[in-house]
């Protein structure tokens, strides 16, 4: 029994760690499409963004896709060339 719950908690805490993963590289890539899909329709979403964009609210899930969209768009990331 107590192998099944080591597994589950294995399991688990490998998915969650998946997420903070597709956050940054959503960030990386200005990808907004990939940020958009982990956000949830079920509640309001809070966006609390510091200085130059200084914008704090709540939002539903299209509001943000667009926001971030937005945002990837004017403020792009330069790849260093490898």
């Amino acid at each position: 029994m107590s192998s099944i719950g080591l597994c589950l908690i294995s399991l688990f805490l490998s998915a969650y760690a998946t997420v903070p993963r597709t956050i940054e590289q959503a960030f990386l890539e200005n990808d907004s499409r990939r940020l958009a899909a982990l956000f949830t329709s079920e509640a309001p979403l809070l966006i609390s963004l510091p200085e130059p964009l200084s914008f704090s609210d709540l939002v539903s899930r299209e509001q943000a896709a667009v926001l971030f969209e937005r945002i990837f768009r004017a403020f792009s990331r330069l790849h260093a060339k490898a």
